[in-house]
């Protein structure tokens, strides 16, 4: 029942804003970013079968753990990135 005489289907529309594209883009990205940047890691340890790979630079820390957290602050700066630039965009048309 719906008395405001607005349809059911633009009430269900999905609004895009400046911050839902960007954060959208900004998750797109990141996802590719972060494929790109661990998964190749990741592809290339499932192969082993010695054990975990270690850096000689961190012997504390597996690669695979330090590449994740990498990834994962990339794909955080990836999203604001996105914010950031399609809030320049709307600024220099303005």
């Amino acid at each position: 029942n719906n008395d405001t005489g607005v349809s059911e289907s633009s009430l269900l529309r999905l609004e895009l804003n400046d911050v839902s594209c960007s954060i959208a883009a900004g998750i797109g990205f990141g996802g590719m970013h972060t494929i790109l940047l661990y998964g190749t890691l990741l592809a290339s340890e499932g192969g082993r079968k010695n054990g975990t790979l270690y850096q000689p630079s961190c012997a504390v820390m597996p690669s695979l753990i330090n590449s994740a957290i990498m990834a994962f602050w990339f794909s955080i700066l990836d999203i604001v990135w996105m914010m950031v630039a399609l809030y320049g965009v709307r600024m220099w048309e303005n």
